[in-house]
């Protein structure tokens, strides 16, 4: 029994060790995407340029650049190479909210483009488009991913989707990521449910019943009648 116990035991550290003591929970995972105008809540984000981070051979990401067209591009990709997903740091100067997006180069009618992102260890975020010709060459804006975060180094991570094949799918064209520090909204004040008194009714006296006036004086009148008719019969014997 307690060879089994130790054995037992032994299997659940070994399981423990093995699993990732927490995930970042995201804040929001809720992604929008537009061309061309960032929204302004992120004008003055830290912009961080994947190209600069990019080392060749050494992760699925490979690395391209555009110039002469309506935007220049320096940006990476990913392919499945065997390597590895794509990753860089970047510093959170205090503990708080962050909010993120990433710049990509739009790209013509071709093919459905997607990718996963991540914020250290976090749930992935599907990013998936399919362009049109219109769209390339311009700037592809993504945002809406936050997250609370310590003060100190984390990561982006780039990876390949389920579904890339290199063939129907394959990855988008990230430019950059930014972000910045932002408060946390504000949450609603609690008040204390309104005690309604409850209503207590006045005890209300039975109703009295009416004298029977009408009947009374039928009555009496029969009676009255009774008595006259007697009198007449009387006077008639004499």
């Amino acid at each position: 029994m307690k060879k089994v116990l130790v054995v037992a035991l032994t299997a659940m550290l070994v399981c423990a060790m093995t699993l990732p003591l927490s995930a970042l929970e995201l804040y929001s995972n809720e992604i929008s995407n537009v061309f061309d105008d960032l929204p302004s809540q992120y004008a003055n984000a830290v912009v961080i340029p994947f190209g600069d981070h990019w080392t060749d051979g050494a992760t699925n990401a490979r690395h391209g650049n555009v110039s002469g067209q309506i935007n220049d591009f320096d940006y990476v990709y990913l392919k499945a190479d065997d390597l590895g997903d794509f990753s860089v740091t970047f510093n959170a100067e205090k503990d708080g909210l962050y909010e993120f997006g990433f710049t990509l180069m739009g790209w013509t009618k071709s093919v459905l483009r997607t990718t996963n992102v991540k914020i250290d260890d976090s749930e992935l975020v599907y990013i998936a488009y399919d362009y049109t010709e219109e769209n390339q060459y311009h700037n592809h804006y993504w945002y809406g991913i936050s997250a609370i975060l310590s003060a100190g180094e984390h990561t982006i991570t780039l990876s390949l989707a389920d579904d890339f094949d290199d063939t129907n799918v394959k990855s988008l064209y990230f430019a950059n990521f930014f972000y910045i520090h932002t408060d946390l909204p504000a949450e609603p004040e609690e008040t204390a449910p309104e005690v309604v008194e409850p209503v207590v009714e006045a005890d209300t006296p039975a109703p009295t019943q009416a004298p029977q006036t009408f009947d009374i004086a039928l009555t009496g009148l029969a009676a009255a009648v009774t008595a006259l008719s007697g009198i007449v019969i009387f006077k008639k014997k004499k």
